[in-house]
């Protein structure tokens, strides 16, 4: 069939086969998207219903990718629209998967907003996120510029567009860490494949990240770090010893070792607009400054922030903006911000330990879960051992979030971020590990492994120890060292065109057509196998908290029954907060969850459920796969509680097939509003 298409359109197809693979994978996906039934998710979540279309698909787009990194021509506009087809995979499925919008702070938010755009303010006093309303009042500004009256219309798909907004910021941080483009495009891919915190849902975190990327990836696309007078032929820990030395300079905290990779005419308007972005990233989240002071201080410390008052900037505006704009919060709330200071065990205990329970699907999740991030971490150690390089930014900027927790008690969500702030970074050192930089001031502390190589195109060959030359062909080329790329144990080199030869050099090789030891294949199909793997993961334990996280059109009807037929102050009483809520009538229906941070019994959750004794209660879908997940509840408990419910002067005024919702009534007269 080959035979009959045109050289040009034959071509074109060898050219942008990595495109067309992609183009296939996309199709399988729509196809496995097709057949996942919602109504039968398991306990393990999202994967139950992924068949195997799904995965096919992962494989086929990432050896597609994995062969375009490593391709002797590879081309940007390819890598990026492969690397958008992985990113609608991984972030996408769940949303074309799932009837409404996952994450009940999703509801929330969406409510918050609603607040905002009905009476101009926030609400004091009601929830601690009204302290940082940043992000609500710009999401509040979009929805009324596109026409609607909430923002429900985003929340849905929300998930795969603020991650593939990460696409470009994530981009330039890799294009100017000091890493090769082949362990730019990997890292790239690695952060992705390894993003399963489920951080990305609608809030103003997920936004707050976006901004935290934005500006490092400009810090460190304007300066770059200065050579350095150390760097002599002297033992490596002389050398290394010189570089903590050279470190603790004062030259260094006011960025005199940085060199400015644009005129200072641009580069003070640029500081403007990014003390604009630190401002709203201040008044959008608790966490997200902080955070990105300490980035901002891993920049100054290894000499990739030239101008230390943007790290000034951050400081005082984080600070000013807890004192005065968030008043209404630590105002008798001084514990909860200073209460864990020093306190990392603990920090720690409760991000991890606090997870670890439930049915032996969770805990399979759970366990699964930090094993990967372990591993994840373990990569990104030995690339920063195995790499070359000007700077350890990658390094700093990858453990800089982790003080957070040394500082500060978030909750159980702050580990899962602290994680998330430093991936993109991380992602990259463990992909320096596979592909590691061999050029810079600073030697790698593991030598390089001859071993292990990649493929090279070559244009120049230079130092070819034994040389025989004849008229077409030259053969017993060992060691090749290549100016454009470094290739070692070329067995056999044939077809050079042009061929100019002396007895110790040869010159002007181009087209070179070489076949190559098996060793060569590895790094690409080592780099293949751990992409395929860490998407495999992604996908199970990132959906792994979906049969109580996901809800059911149904669940939604019942939630907006009760908005329309409960009075103000009323209350309605769940066992869990897992439902479609409160994205209506903030402050006026008042939501009673009997399950927090504690896990009840069953009948804890009756006899608070009686003695509260709410106008309504909802028993859903999504509250019975959480009490059987996660409380370890045996199967048909919802079915009991709602008949013990019945026998306590309730009635049954709406169902669905996956949600029901119970009225109080009162024997002997009306109950009290």
């Amino acid at each position: 069939m080959m035979a009959t298409i045109s050289p040009a359109l034959r071509h074109q197809v060898i050219k942008n086969w990595t495109v067309i693979a992609a183009l296939a994978g996309f199709i399988l996906w729509a196809l496995a998207v097709a057949q996942a039934h919602f109504f039968q998710m398991g306990a393990y979540g999202l994967v139950t219903i992924l068949r195997w279309p799904y995965f096919v698909s992962l494989v086929v787009l990432c050896v597609a990718l994995v062969a375009e990194i490593f391709r002797g021509r590879s081309s940007e506009v390819r890598l990026t629209v492969l690397m958008l087809v992985l990113v609608l995979i991984l972030f996408g499925t769940a949303s074309a998967v799932e009837p409404v919008a996952s994450i009940t702070e999703s509801w929330i938010h969406t409510g918050f907003i609603s607040y905002v755009l009905d009476h101009g303010h926030v609400l004091h006093g009601y929830d601690a996120r009204f302290s940082w309303p940043g992000g609500f009042v710009l999401a509040a500004m979009l929805t009324t510029f596109v026409g609607h009256a909430n923002s429900l219309v985003f929340i849905r798909w929300f998930p795969l567009v603020i991650e593939a907004l990460y696409l470009a910021p994530v981009m330039v941080i890799g294009a100017h860490a000091g890493v090769s483009r082949r362990t730019k495009w990997l890292g790239v891919a690695f952060f992705y494949a390894t993003d399963w915190i489920y951080q990305d849902y609608f809030s103003p975190q997920a936004l707050d990240f976006f901004f935290y990327l934005v500006v490092i990836a400009s810090v460190m696309a304007l300066w770059s770090p200065s050579r350095r007078s150390y760097v002599t032929g002297q033992g490596l820990i002389a050398t290394k010893f010189a570089q903590v030395r050279n470190a603790v300079k004062l030259k260094r905290i006011t960025g005199d070792q940085t060199v400015a990779q644009y005129q200072t005419a641009l580069i003070f308007p640029l500081m403007a607009m990014l003390a604009l972005i630190i401002l709203a990233i201040v008044m959008s989240h608790q966490l997200t400054p902080y955070a990105l002071i300490l980035a901002l201080l891993a920049c100054l410390a290894t000499s990739r922030l030239g101008r230390p008052e943007l790290l000034a900037i951050a400081v005082i505006f984080s600070v000013g903006w807890l004192s005065l704009g968030a008043s209404d919060f630590w105002i008798g709330h001084l514990s909860v911000i200073f209460g864990g200071v020093g306190q990392l065990t603990n920090n720690i205990g409760s991000g991890i330990g606090s997870r670890v329970v439930g049915s032996t699907s969770h805990l399979f999740i759970v366990s699964t879960r930090i094993d990967f991030t372990a591993v994840v971490i373990l990569m990104a150690g030995i690339g920063a051992l195995r790499r070359a390089t000007d700077s350890r930014a990658l390094e700093f900027l990858a453990g800089a979030p982790f003080v957070i927790l040394a500082l500060q008690g978030y909750g159980g969500e702050g580990l899962l971020r602290v994680v998330l702030f430093g991936l993109p970074f991380t992602a990259l050192l463990a992909a320096s590990a596979i592909v590691p930089t061999r050029t810079g001031e600073v030697r790698p502390w593991i030598p390089p492994t001859k071993w292990l190589h990649s493929f090279a195109t070559l244009r120049r060959v230079v130092a070819l120890r034994p040389v025989v030359v004849t008229r077409r062909r030259v053969v017993a080329l060992r060691p090749v060292v290549a100016t454009r790329r470094r290739v070692v144990a070329l067995r056999r080199v044939v077809a050079l065109r042009p061929v100019v030869a002396t007895r110790r050099r040869v010159v002007a090789l181009r087209p070179v057509v070489a076949t190559l030891r098996p060793a060569t294949t590895l790094r690409p199909v080592v780099a293949g196998v751990v992409l395929m793997s860490m998407c495999v993961l992604t996908t199970i334990v990132r959906g792994g908290n979906d049969a109580y996280e996901s809800f059911s059109t149904g669940e939604l009807n019942a939630v907006n029954y009760v908005y329309d037929h409960a009075t103000t102050n009323q209350v309605l009483g769940t066992v869990t907060t897992y439902l479609p809520i409160g994205q209506r009538d903030v402050g006026t229906l008042n939501i009673f969850a009997v399950g927090g941070s504690d896990i009840p019994t069953l009948a804890q959750i009756s006899t608070s459920l009686l003695k509260l004794r709410p106008k309504f209660i909802i028993l859903s879908q999504s509250q019975e796969a959480w009490g059987e997940v996660v409380g370890g509840y045996p199967k048909g408990w919802e079915a009991q509680l709602g008949l013990t419910i019945l026998k306590k002067d309730y009635q049954q005024v709406a169902t669905w097939p996956t949600a029901q919702v119970y009225e109080a009534f009162n024997k002997w007269g009306p109950l009290p509003a």
